[in-house]
This record gives C-alpha cells, sequence and structure tokens, in this order.
C-alpha cells in the first residue's frame, strides 16, 4: 500500500516526560538510536510499503515554526538518499490542517502511546470536513512506530540508545553499526563500535565510547559516552559526558565533568524521584551553557535557556542564571541577544526567526517555573 502522508500527533499529556527538552522541541523531534522519533515511522514503512512518505508534526502551538530551517537536513534523507517533506503546524490551526489535508489521496496517522495521540478528537470538529480526505487509515505499531511505542520518557531514550543504534543499523543493512555521515574526524581518535556521526567535528585526540550520537554542527573534544548531541551543540575541551542528552545550542564550557554513577551504584534520581537507573548523566534543554569547570552531579536536569556555574547538585529550572547555590531569573531581552549571538551564524537569520519565535512564545511560562517544584511541572502545553 503506497501512502502520501503520514499524520503524527504530539501527545502533550506525554510531554512532561520528556522534559526539559519537550519544552522547547516538538517530542517528534527528539532524537532516539540516532534518528529523530519521526523518522522511525517514516523508516519502518518505507521498509514495508518501498514508498517514503511526507510527513506532518501536529505539534503544541508554541512550538509550531519551521523548523527545517533549523535543521537542513535528516539522517533517513542521506542514508536513503532520497528527499522527505517534513511539515510541521499547531494542533490548533484546523484551517490549514484541513487544507494540507485535501492535497494528499491517501493518509496515515500514526499514533503511539509515547509521542502520539489519536486523531479522533480533531477528526470530530466540525471545522474538518473528513469527506475530503480520500483513504483515511489507522496505522498499527507494527507497521510503522514498533520502535518507539515503548519510549515514554526521556530516560527510556537514554536507557536503550546503544541498543537502538543497532536496530537502525540493521533495517539500513549497515553491518559495523555505525553511521558516519561527512563527519569531520581530526586524528587519534578512538571510533566506537555503535555510534551516528553526522556531518559533525570531532577534535583530536577524542575519545568516544560506544552509543554517541552527535549531530550537525555539533563540535566534540572530550571523553563522551552514551550520549545524545542535538544540532549546534559544542562540547569543544576537556572533560567527560556520559549517559546524558544535550538539546540544540548547548555549550560545555572547558573542564566541565558530567557524573554518571553514585558512589553507593545505586539508583540515580530523577527530577527527585528515584529511576530504574544506575547509570545516568545529565539531560541539558536547549540552548544551556554550563561555565568552566562545572561539575554536574547524576542525573540533574537543567532547563532550556539556563547557564549553570559551578557545581550542581541540584535540578535547574528554565530560564535561569544558577551560580553558588542561588538561582536567579534571566533577563528577556539579554536572552534574545544571546540567541542572535549563537544562533545567526549556523542558521542564518530563518533559523534564527524560528529560534526567537519559540523564545516569546515560552518564556513567560518557562519564567514561571523558577517558583515552581520541577518534580511537580505537569502543564507543559503553551498556548
Amino acid at each position: 500500500m503506497k501512502v502520501d502522508l503520514v499524520l503524527s500527533v504530539e501527545r502533550y499529556d506525554h510531554a512532561t516526560a520528556f522534559y526539559p527538552l519537550s519544552l522547547t522541541t516538538p517530542v517528534q523531534n527528539l532524537i532516539y538510536g540516532g534518528l529523530r522519533l519521526f523518522e522511525h515511522v517514516l523508516l519502518n514503512m518505507y521498509i514495508s510499503t518501498g514508498y517514503l512518505a511526507d510527513i506532518l508534526n501536529i505539534v503544541r502551538n508554541s512550538l509550531a515554526v519551521d523548523w527545517r530551517s533549523i535543521y537542513k537536513t535528516f539522517i533517513i534523507e542521506r542514508a536513503l538518499d532520497k528527499n522527505v517533506k517534513v511539515m510541521y503546524i499547531g494542533d490548533r490551526d484546523i484551517r490549514g490542517l484541513t487544507d494540507i489535508l485535501s492535497r494528499y489521496d491517501t493518509l496515515v496517522i500514526s499514533y503511539s502511546n509515547s509521542i502520539n495521540i489519536d486523531m479522533n478528537r480533531l477528526l470530530r470538529t466540525k471545522d474538518i470536513d473528513v469527506s475530503e480526505i480520500k483513504n483515511l487509515t489507522y496505522l498499527p505499531f507494527k507497521y510503522g512506530a514498533s520502535d518507539i511505542e515503548n519510549v515514554r520518557s526521556i530516560l527510556d531514550i537514554v536507557e536503550n540508545n546503544v541498543l537502538m543504534i543497532r536496530e537502525i543499523c540493521k533495517k539500513l543493512k549497515i553491518s559495523d553499526n555505525r553511521i558516519i555521515i561527512d563527519a569531520d574526524i581530526g586524528s587519534h581518535v578512538s571510533i566506537p563500535k555503535s555510534c551516528v556521526l553526522f556531518l559533525c567535528k570531532i577534535q583530536d585526540n577524542t575519545r568516544l565510547r560506544d552509543g554517541c550520537v552527535l549531530y550537525p554542527g555539533s563540535v566534540i573534544g572530550c571523553e563522551v559516552k552514551n550520549t545524545i548531541v542535538d544540532v549546534y551543540s559544542h562540547v569543544e575541551h576537556s572533560g567527560y559526558v556520559g549517559d546524558s542528552y544535550l538539546g540544540r545550542f548547548v555549550n560545555v564550557g572547558a573542564g566541565t565533568v558530567f557524573s554518571n554513577l553514585k558512589n553507593t551504584k545505586g539508583r540515580v534520581k530523577y527530577l527527585g524521584v528515584k529511576s530504574r537507573l544506575i547509570k545516568l548523566g545529565s539531560i541539558m534543554g536547549d540552548h544551556v551553557k554550563t561555565s568552566i569547570g562545572t561539575l554536574v552531579y547524576s542525573g540533574k536536569c537543567v532547563g532550556s535557556y539556563s547557564h549553570v556555574y559551578g557545581l550542581v547538585n541540584v535540578d535547574v529550572p528554565p530560564v535561569a542564571i544558577y551560580r553558588d547555590g542561588k538561582i536567579e531569573r534571566m533577563v528577556p531581552d539579554k536572552l534574545r541577544i544571546m540567541l542572535e549571538r549563537w544562533c545567526k551564524k549556523y542558521i542564518g537569520d530563518k533559523g534564527l526567526e524560528c529560534e526567537l519565535k519559540v523564545l516569546d512564545r515560552v518564556f513567560m511560562y518557562l519564567s514561571t517555573l523558577l517558583e515552581e517544584s520541577l518534580s511537580n511541572v505537569v502543564p507543559l502545553y503553551v498556548e
């Protein structure tokens, strides 16, 4: 069966499980085993049908921007040598949704307990004429989303990252479990058995270990193990990053060390709750910056746009400055200037415009989290 369009709907009531990354990034865009979550569905469908469909990601209104301006290319495109049309629309933009759906003959709605929802709520609205859709089909897990149906939190992504890299390599018929696409690799670099190196730069004498997923524009110069580094994030200097997830445009200062194991070898807490993981580093949201010599305790998360200094032994909320055990609110105007400095060079005016739109839409909500307990953060849906 040829499918023209896959419809992926962000399930915002599960977005809290992907905090802090989900605050400023659609859940479908998170990276698991080297691919963004929506790519898993497209790849599985391509293997099953021989066709690479377009995909429409329905996301929270606050995150409905042209993400293609920031993510210039996707692994699935480079690996299959095919272009894929990736679209984004806010879940309140019913008129725009109707217009897009009417252009396609065959539509599949991909849904999963982890990242998507059944479309019944949207399709019941009077604003959508279902008759415009010539062939509406629901897609079972095993057909398109089997790889991601059990991904229910950011911890699942970190825990199963290596296994999923190997699974993706099997599907792409890559025998050595290494996806290396136009990576700039320096001298005396150790390349691990299972890794994804995609349009990144790896400096001389860098030690990479199993599970490294390095995305376009990232620069690595220290020891990295089982860590996902999204676009344009830099870990250029000496230090250690293990069992972690770094969002886009993160900058890690020289000498920063991420602890990923407790002295007791007990289970690591995340957001105040004891997880099942013995090894867990840090989860850092988009645009986080660490100073030189920063030490981050196991299982600590740092919210989007925050800057941290020195010893980080607490969870840091978004849009905050953490220094000497104290949390201060960031100034909005200064934050916009910093985004311009960090982003424009890499993604140009159009990409910067998208990043500033996200910042403007979510800033007021994010700033309120400074006064809240992060373990009680529930309403991540931002109008």
